[in-house]
């Protein structure tokens, strides 16, 4: 029974993320068709407690400058000095968004592999549940 229950919140927990990561690319296309893009230059590292590190990206609009740290982290990040695409958004150049985001890729794949994953657990113990009742018929 402890199996079913980690398959069914397995499969739950999948269907959670590919939920979120539909409304998140959702969003994301939204801001892609109307955010400018542009370049920004790598100007340093946030370290993560992972060991890993996350760009910090610096970029002007109107003579203004602007600066994100990215969400993501990384082994070997982007190294300083060199130019990312991004786009801004015209009305508050403050919000932006990454030209390319892997995330957008990446979420609703783990989200897919888990609910595949559970379902293949709940079926898998379903089948052994009637053998053992077979054998004990037998």
């Amino acid at each position: 029974m402890k199996k079913v229950f980690l398959s069914v919140l397995m499969m739950l927990m999948g269907l959670g993320l590919f939920i979120f990561s539909i409304y998140r690319i959702i969003d994301y296309k939204e801001k892609n068709k109307t955010y400018i893009e542009t370049e920004a230059t790598v100007i340093g590292y946030a370290d993560r407690d992972d060991d890993q590190q996350a760009i910090i990206v610096q970029y002007e609009v109107d003579g203004k400058s602007y600066t994100h740290t990215a969400d993501s982290s990384s082994n070997h990040p982007k190294s300083i000095g060199s130019k990312v695409k991004i786009k801004y958004n015209p009305e508050n150049p403050e919000q932006m968004i990454w030209s390319k985001d892997i995330s957008n890729i990446l979420l609703p794949a783990v989200g897919l592999l888990f609910i595949v994953a559970g379902i293949y657990c709940i079926y898998d113990n379903a089948k052994r549940l009637k053998k053992d009742k077979e054998r004990v018929e037998a």
